[in-house]
């Protein structure tokens, strides 16, 4: 510090002696003082100010070390609070089901043919894709190997049977416009009705309750 000050002193002096601040000797030796004395002092102006700022930094980041922590901590725990507070599988299904009920409740017997087909794929293409999310839970869950060896054939069985239905439904049209419709149709039946088989299955391995509305079971068919 007592070394900065006198550079930073002596420069000061120099500077002012080498610009030449009066025209008599006592008179630039007593400005040349008075310029070094100042200098000095904003030097330790200078010199404490740089302190009080690092501290006033090292501060700042410990805060922000703190506060990064805090919402790290925070995350963690909307995570986790996030994922205790998932739905049943049985609240799962019904979310669907609502949605499927919004595919009923369209005006069928006014649509184009070909509006019609397309929607019957979206309908079957909502039941579709839940059937993949619970098989995969399932296949992915803590279910035995020979329980899923054995539930693998069962869904073997499953699309067989499926594929024969989708046939004998889109033979109805004998090549007409109308066979997607129909086949597609006959497909949504299906796939719905074993959605709530698979969700049986998947809500016993999680240890949940599970029963299909009587409003709805009446309505899966065989």
């Amino acid at each position: 510090m007592k070394k900065q000050l006198f550079i930073a002193g002596f420069c000061a002096a120099a500077i002012c002696l080498s610009a030449g601040c009066g025209s008599g000797g006592a008179a630039s030796s007593s400005k040349a003082s008075s310029a070094a004395s100042s200098a000095v002092s904003s030097a330790a102006a200078s010199t404490a100010a740089g302190s009080s700022a690092a501290s006033s930094a090292a501060s700042s980041a410990a805060a922000s070390s703190s506060a990064a922590s805090s919402a790290a901590a925070s995350s963690t725990s909307a995570s986790s609070s996030s994922a205790s507070q998932q739905g049943s599988v049985q609240d799962e299904l019904a979310k669907i089901e609502a949605k499927s009920k919004e595919f009923e409740g369209k005006d069928w017997g006014n649509m184009p043919q070909q509006t019609m087909n397309r929607t019957a794929e979206d309908w079957l293409t909502l039941w579709d894709d839940e059937l993949n999310s619970l098989w995969k839970r399932i296949m992915d869950g803590n279910m035995r190997d020979v329980d899923k060896q054995r539930l693998k054939e069962d869904q073997e069985q499953w699309i067989k049977e499926k594929d024969a239905k989708i046939k004998t439904a889109g033979a109805q049209a004998e090549g007409g416009t109308l066979q997607p419709y129909l086949e597609a149709s006959a497909a949504q039946v299906a796939t719905r009705a074993r959605c709530y088989e698979l969700g049986e299955i998947l809500a016993e391995e999680l240890d949940q309750d599970y029963s299909i509305p009587e409003s709805v079971n009446k309505t899966l068919g065989d």
